[in-house]
């Protein structure tokens, strides 16, 4: 039986030539597909900023996870946006965004510790903005 919630680490084709997704990705976009699959019309209404639930969360999801790791002013612009539109965000996004960056900044952590040039969080600048991030979740989920 054809199951088409059934994500494999290869499926997408951009993927073939040995880039894979982590077992968190793949566990996010079968929780995505399932909660797409099964939302109720209520949830499928645009909000005030002509947006859906599923729109929102997909979009401050994506913007975290694109940003994750990389070394460019996009870092600042994206945390930026995140702090300004966070109470829009449904909690469950908050949440995943919160646990999602606590583990990269252990990452981070642990390869500063050791010297190593990779930093799952980036430069110095980029850490910066990514531990102001936190700092506004932490402050906001009290």
């Amino acid at each position: 039986m054809n199951d088409p919630l059934k994500v494999e680490k290869l499926d997408h084709p951009d993927l073939v030539d040995g880039i894979v997704w982590s077992d968190c990705e793949l566990e996010w976009i079968r929780a995505y597909g399932l909660r797409c699959y099964n939302y109720a019309a209520a949830n499928t209404k645009p909000d005030e900023s002509g947006m859906t639930p599923d729109e929102i969360d997909l979009i401050a999801h994506c913007v975290f996870r694109y940003v994750s790791g990389r070394m460019t002013t996009i870092v600042g612009d994206a945390v930026n946006f995140l702090i300004s539109h966070w109470s829009e965000f449904p909690e469950h996004t908050q949440k995943r965004i919160k646990t999602e960056l606590e583990t990269e900044m252990r990452r981070d952590d642990e390869a500063r510790a050791e010297g190593r040039p990779y930093r799952a969080l980036g430069q110095d600048c980029d850490r910066r903005d990514w531990d102001r991030l936190l700092a506004h979740i932490e402050e906001k989920m009290k």
